[in-house]
């Protein structure tokens, strides 16, 4: 019933969307009922009928498979409530209408990705003798993955992208798990599953580096590099933000300090150019994000209590936000560094920067106000009394401009 599997692989090169209207095109009008009482044993013998199909083929996994996906109340991966559930949600069982894991229309399409992938996985040249069989295998299993992911159903797209991981490993193809690492990841990205995104795109920079490594001219290479970088960075940044909100000092640090040693890597890949292929995409990097990680690396150690460690990343960002000729970033780093040295008891450092912060008319009228109660503090513990009511005035100057009362009663 359907398609067979080599001509799913004979399209290779389709998108995904062409594929799909070509294998529904091909499903018999006999499967998918018209009348509403007649659903549920025609979706039955289809799914049978199908089951028997992959069997039939020699793919007993690609029958297991199908099963699951298509039966629902199995227990395995359904998205139909159960009886605990219901009960829990405070639904009438008898009220609740289940419904497939995959409509009869795509069934055959499901069947034959799965029967097309398990044949490739044997080593069958499906669309002829120069057909490449690992590649085969992530066409089909990517294209489910693609199916399920635009159904939202991105647990079962994450199952299939795995698929696609294991069948590179055991092919022995790098180039593919990296590609394969790459989509799983933005997949529980996407889910909000972001630790483990991240191992997958820590595992896909891995493959990366040693395959840009092995090739030093090959500009694709580098920009995949170059694309494994971004996604560890754009993730251990958001991991860090997440772990914030729970007060989880210590892996946030953890987080970001992987963070900038990728971000290390990059610029330095991207400062020595003489042996790059052109266009490699070595400095992929949004401008100042390395700076931006010495900050939130800087700012995690103060609150984790390390207040030497956030002097020096914070030094640092200034260094390079300057060299960047980024104001806002300078002022930033300024205001930052005179936390951190206020806390490591540097209070003349502490005061040289939030001196030079607070004369920066580029920097937000709040930040500059609590620069000045800062400094005026500073000036009334060094009994230095004039300097002292100088800096509370500019405070209380700049803080009624604004209109804040909050700010007031600092």
């Amino acid at each position: 019933v359907g398609m067979t599997a080599p001509t799913l692989s004979a399209m290779r090169g389709a998108s995904f969307k062409d594929k799909l209207a070509v294998l529904e095109a091909t499903t018999p009008d006999g499967s998918i009922p018209n009348e509403p009482g007649a659903l549920k044993p025609r979706y039955d013998d289809l799914k049978k009928s199908l089951c028997v199909d992959a069997l039939v083929a020699g793919c007993p996994d690609a029958f297991v498979d199908f099963y699951y996906l298509c039966t629902s109340g199995d227990g395995v991966g359904d998205d139909n409530l159960t009886a605990d559930e219901m009960e829990r949600a405070l639904i009438n069982p008898d009220d609740y209408e289940e419904f497939e894991e995959v409509p009869m229309d795509k069934m055959p399409f499901v069947k034959d990705a799965l029967v097309a992938a398990e044949s490739a996985l044997r080593g069958d040249a499906l669309g002829g003798p120069n057909d490449d069989p690992a590649v085969a295998v992530q066409d089909a299993y990517g294209a489910l993955a693609e199916y399920f992911l635009g159904t939202d159903d991105r647990a079962k797209a994450a199952y299939f992208y795995d698929k696609c991981i294991a069948a590179a490993v055991a092919a022995r193809r790098p180039e593919l798990e990296m590609a394969a690492c790459a989509r799983v990841g933005k997949t529980h990205e996407a889910a909000g599953n972001l630790e483990t995104a991240v191992a997958s795109f820590e595992r896909q920079l891995r493959l990366a580096d040693h395959l840009s490594a092995a090739a030093p001219m090959d500009a694709a290479l580098k920009n995949a590099l170059g694309d494994a970088r971004g996604n560890c960075v754009r993730t251990y940044f958001a991991i860090a933000e997440r772990l914030a909100e729970t007060d989880d000092k210590e892996r946030s640090v953890a987080y970001l300090t992987s963070c900038l040693r990728v971000c290390v890597e990059a610029a330095e890949d991207a400062a020595d150019t003489s042996h790059d292929a052109e266009g490699g995409g070595l400095d992929d990097l949004e401008k100042g994000t390395e700076g931006k990680a010495n900050h939130r690396l800087g700012l995690a150690q103060l609150a984790a209590g390390r207040a030497e460690d956030a002097a020096r990343y914070q030094t640092r960002y200034l260094e390079l936000s300057e060299r960047d000729g980024d104001d806002v970033g300078v002022g930033c780093a300024l205001r930052a560094l005179g936390e951190a040295h206020l806390a490591r008891g540097a209070v003349d450092e502490a005061a040289a920067a939030l001196e030079r912060f607070a004369a920066m008319e580029s920097t937000g009228t709040a930040a500059r106000a609590r620069a000045h109660c800062s400094l005026g503090r500073i000036s009334l513990k060094r009994r230095d009394y004039a300097r002292s009511v100088g800096h509370f005035e500019r405070f209380h100057e700049l803080a009624r401009g604004l209109g804040d009362a909050r700010l007031l009663d600092v």
